[in-house]
C-alpha cells in the first residue's frame, strides 16, 4: 500500500485467519486500537520516485508507476529502484497496438512506430529492423509475421519472425496512394490468408484505403475496396469492401468491418452495410469484434452496439465513449475507454482503472493473445491483464 511518501506491507497476523476479499471490495484495517490487531503493518524502507501515482507487483518485483519518469522496479530489500521501465521511447509516435505471442513469455508488440518490442516475461527489448513496425500478427498455425516499412518508404513489407530473427519475404510489398502508408488492422482469416487494413497520409489527413489479402507463403496479394476510380475489369475481381474500413474481425467465411460509413458484413461475396437508419447510434465505427458465441460488438463514440443475428442493440450499460474492443477466446469482451479498461459479461460492466492499478485512465487500444490475456495501450503506458 502506498500512502504519503511511504510504502507499507500489510499482512495478517495469522495466516490461518485469512478471509478472502471480494474482487472490488475493501477491508478497513485499524492502525491503532486497544484490542489486539489481526493485521501487521510494516513500513518498507525504500525511496519513492518523484511523481509516484500507483503501486503494483509482479512475481518478486515491486512496481511503482510515476507520472513522468516511467515505472520503477524494486526487489525485496532495495532502497532505490533496481531498474526502470521507460515509456517515452516505447510510446513515442505510437498510433496503434498489436501483439503476437509465440509462448506465454515470448511476445512481440508493435505500436505503429519505430521499432518493435520483444517481451520475454520480465523486460521489453527493442527488436527487428530499425523501421516503422506497423503491426505484428500470429497465424493460427503458429508463425508470427510483422508488417513494416522505412520512415520514407512508400511500400509496406512483410517479415516472418522466428525467435529474435526477422526474415523478409521479398515477394510481398503493399502499396497505397499518398505518403507514409500504415496498417489499421492485421488479422488472419485462416492459415495463409492475412487480411490487412490499409491507410495513408494525404498531406495532414489520414485516409483509409480498403484492405489487402495476402498469402505469406506464395506472396500473392489482392486488394479489395469500393472505389469508383478503379477500372471496371479490375473492380469486378474486388470484394466490395467500403474504402473507409478501419477495423475487421473474421469468423469462418464471414467478416465484419468497422468503417466510417457504418458497420459492414461480408458473407458469400456479398456486403451488407448498416447505418444510423438501420439502428446504429453512430455510423463512425471505431472497432469491431466477434465473440465466441457469434455476437458482434462494434465500438463507437456513442457506445457499443451488439448484433444478435437479427438486429442491433445498444445496451444502456455500454452507452459510453469506446475507443477499441476485443473478444478473448474464453468469451470475455474488453473495451478501451477514457475511464480505463471495461470488461462486459453480457449484463454488467466491470472497470479496471487507476484505482485498480492502471498507470493512466485514458486507454486508446486493446489487443488480445491466445492465452486470454488483454493488452491495453494508453498514451504513455502498456498494461497486461491476465485472467
Amino acid at each position: 500500500v502506498m500512502g504519503g511518501d511511504r510504502v507499507y506491507r500489510i499482512s495478517p497476523a495469522s495466516t490461518a485467519q485469512v478471509r478472502p476479499l471480494a474482487r472490488d471490495g475493501m477491508r478497513l484495517v485499524p492502525v491503532a486500537s486497544g484490542a489486539t490487531n489481526d493485521w501487521v503493518i510494516d513500513p518498507i524502507d525504500l525511496v519513492l520516485p518523484a511523481g509516484a501515482v500507483t503501486v503494483s507487483s509482479a512475481d518478486d518485483h515491486l512496481l511503482i508507476g510515476t507520472r513522468d519518469l516511467g515505472t520503477a522496479r524494486y526487489r525485496d530489500g532495495d532502497a532505490h529502484p533496481r531498474d526502470w521501465l521507460r515509456r517515452k521511447q516505447m510510446f513515442e509516435d505510437a498510433t496503434t497496438l498489436s501483439v503476437a505471442c509465440a509462448r506465454v513469455t515470448d511476445c512481440w508488440i508493435a505500436t505503429g512506430a519505430r521499432p518493435a518490442w520483444h517481451w520475454t516475461g520480465d523486460k521489453f527489448a527493442a527488436g527487428g529492423p530499425d523501421q516503422v513496425v506497423l503491426a505484428v500478427v500470429r497465424d493460427p498455425a503458429g508463425p508470427i509475421y510483422a508488417l513494416h516499412r522505412g520512415s520514407s518508404e512508400t511500400e509496406i513489407r512483410l517479415s516472418r519472425i522466428d525467435g529474435a530473427t526477422w526474415t523478409l519475404l521479398p515477394k510481398i510489398a503493399l502499396t497505397t496512394p499518398g505518403e507514409r502508408p500504415e496498417v489499421s488492422f492485421a488479422r488472419f482469416a485462416g492459415s495463409g490468408a492475412l487480411w490487412v487494413g490499409l491507410r495513408y497520409h494525404d498531406g495532414i489527413e489520414r485516409r483509409a484505403h480498403g484492405l489487402a489479402i495476402v498469402d505469406p507463403l506464395t506472396g500473392k496479394t489482392a486488394y479489395h475496396r469500393t472505389d469508383a476510380a478503379v477500372a471496371d475489369k479490375k473492380a469486378a475481381k474486388m470484394l466490395p469492401i467500403p474504402v473507409g474500413v478501419v477495423d475487421a474481425d473474421v469468423r469462418g467465411t464471414t467478416a465484419w468491418f468497422a468503417t466510417n460509413e457504418g458497420v459492414a458484413r461480408l458473407a458469400h461475396g456479398q456486403v451488407k452495410l448498416w447505418t444510423e437508419a438501420d439502428g446504429l447510434r453512430s455510423e463512425l465505427a471505431r472497432a469491431v469484434a466477434i465473440a465466441p458465441d457469434g455476437d458482434v460488438i462494434v465500438a463507437t463514440g456513442a457506445g457499443a452496439g451488439v448484433w444478435n443475428g437479427t438486429a442491433w442493440d445498444f445496451p444502456a450499460a455500454l452507452r459510453f465513449d469506446i475507443n477499441d474492443v476485443v473478444a478473448t477466446p474464453n468469451g470475455q469482451i474488453w473495451m478501451a475507454t477514457e475511464r480505463g479498461i471495461a470488461a462486459w459479461d453480457g449484463k454488467k460492466v466491470r472497470r479496471v482503472d487507476m484505482l485498480r492499478g492502471l498507470a493512466e485512465n485514458a486507454m486508446i487500444d486493446v489487443a488480445v493473445d491466445q492465452f486470454d490475456r488483454v493488452w491495453a495501450r494508453g498514451s504513455g503506458s502498456l498494461t497486461l491483464v491476465s485472467q
